[in-house]
């Protein structure tokens, strides 16, 4: 009986620890995840630059928004475009005011 007792205990034992263990971890990442600012990988000249270019057919508004502000598929945030990279993309969207306003249009 005693033996048993023993197992019980030590089980009990491992489980609070793991429990502790976990409650720690928790709370580092909720402590990380609420820090300002843009975490980036550290710079390496291996690493690609990237290409300004848009998609070629964004689906919905969301996305083409995404493309925007963020860039898709490792590609550069077209907010960010210099007037060169612009003028290489002007005709990528046929009639862009025109595709804008077909999807704005649902809204209106």
């Amino acid at each position: 009986m005693a033996n048993k007792l023993s197992v019980r205990e030590e089980v009990n034992k491992n489980q609070e620890s793991t429990t502790r263990l976990i409650n720690v971890v928790n709370r580092n990442v909720r402590r990380i995840a609420v820090q300002p600012g843009i975490r980036q990988a550290a710079a390496n000249d291996n690493m690609p630059q990237e290409v300004a270019q848009l998609s070629p057919l964004p689906r919905n508004l969301h996305t083409l928004w995404q493309e925007y502000t963020t860039g898709i598929g490792g590609r550069k945030a077209a907010r960010l475009f210099t007037e060169q990279e612009r003028g290489q993309n002007k005709y990528k969207y046929p009639n862009g005011t025109g595709f804008l306003n077909h999807f704005l249009g649902a809204f209106l």
